[in-house]
């Protein structure tokens, strides 16, 4: 099945570039991937697969 191309792009005037970040994870990164390692692996397992 295909679309059509839509009748508005995308206005690049409004583009703003800025410098890139320094960190490439932090805290809430870090969070969220316990979380989904504690659902999917479990607490035990989790935790000997980054402290083992």
């Amino acid at each position: 099945m295909s679309r059509t191309a839509p009748h508005d792009d995308i206005d690049e005037s409004d583009l703003v570039v800025t410098h890139p970040e320094d960190h490439a994870a932090g805290p809430t990164a870090v969070a969220v991937s316990m979380k989904r390692a504690i659902e999917g692996m479990g607490v035990r397992r989790t935790a000997r697969t980054l402290l083992g």
